[in-house]
Order: structure tokens, then C-alpha cells, then sequence
């Protein structure tokens, strides 16, 4: 039996489009806005939630993974708590690496397809909406056609 669900990380558990590229730490979308304050360039929107996604998916620090780069009704819907987020992770919950494909940024919302590669959700594509929210662009919503139990 498949359910469409919130994707869980846990071992138990036309349009514009960029074209599909594997990461696993680097971003590979190529336009940056320049800062108008003669700082550092500002990345892109696309950069910007390209870096949420690989953080979220291969990242090692459970507090960006679990809090930064994603909203608590992620949390909520796919893990219950900031502690179960964590708890999935340490028990293996990471991919290696992602392919991220169909990335569409629009104002304040975003989605992208995404394939991790390792851990226990290898080889499964998993729809991803990110929102601009608190400064930041950040993970909200994953939905994965998974096969549930045994």
C-alpha cells in the first residue's frame, strides 16, 4: 500500500524550470543579486532555497536541519516535535546527497522535486515547498509516494 504523506527522515518512517543537478553541499545555481551595500553578493532566491534544501536533506547539524531552514508546521507534520526531528536524524535520517530538479521560486514560495541519494528515503522523489518566512527561505511541506510498513 502507498500513502502520500508528510516524508519522515526516520528509518521507520512548461514551466521555469532550473535543470536537474545533483548536491551535497554546494549550491549550483549561478545567479547572484549584488549587494547595494558594496558587501559580499547577496545570493539568489534560487541559491537561497537550494541551500535550505541540501541542508535540510544532507546536512549534520540537526539544529540548521530541525530549525533554521524549515517552519514548525514541517516540524509538526512530519516529525511532531523539534526532539523527534533530531531522533530521526541520529538514527541515520540523512541522505548522502540530492538531486534537485523543477525548481520554481515565485514571491514567497517555492517548490522543487528532490531525490535524495542514501539514508532511508534512496532513490524516492519527494516534492518540496519552501516559504519566505522570518527573513529566510525555509522548508514547509514534503510530500513522497512511500510504501508504508513491513
Amino acid at each position: 500500500m502507498l500513502a502520500t504523506l508528510a516524508l519522515v527522515l526516520a528509518a521507520c518512517g512548461g514551466d521555469d524550470e532550473t535543470t536537474g543537478s545533483t548536491a551535497s553541499g554546494s549550491s549550483t545555481t549561478s545567479s547572484v543579486t549584488t549587494s547595494t551595500d558594496g558587501g559580499e553578493p547577496t545570493p539568489s532566491n534560487e541559491e537561497q532555497v537550494t541551500a535550505a534544501i541540501e541542508a535540510f536533506f544532507t546536512g549534520e547539524d540537526s539544529d540548521v536541519a530541525c530549525g533554521a531552514v524549515v517552519t514548525p508546521n514541517l516540524i509538526k507534520t512530519a516529525y511532531g516535535s523539534v526532539k523527534g526531528c533530531v531522533a530521526a536524524r541520529n538514527s541515520g535520517g540523512t541522505a548522502k546527497e540530492v538531486e534537485i530538479s523543477k525548481l520554481l521560486v515565485g514571491d514567497g514560495r517555492a517548490t522543487a522535486t528532490v531525490v535524495p541519494s542514501a539514508g532511508p528515503n534512496d532513490g524516492e522523489k519527494v516534492e518540496v515547498v519552501a516559504v519566505y518566512s522570518g527573513g529566510a527561505w525555509r522548508l514547509d511541506e514534503l510530500e513522497s509516494n512511500v510504501p508504508v510498513g513491513p
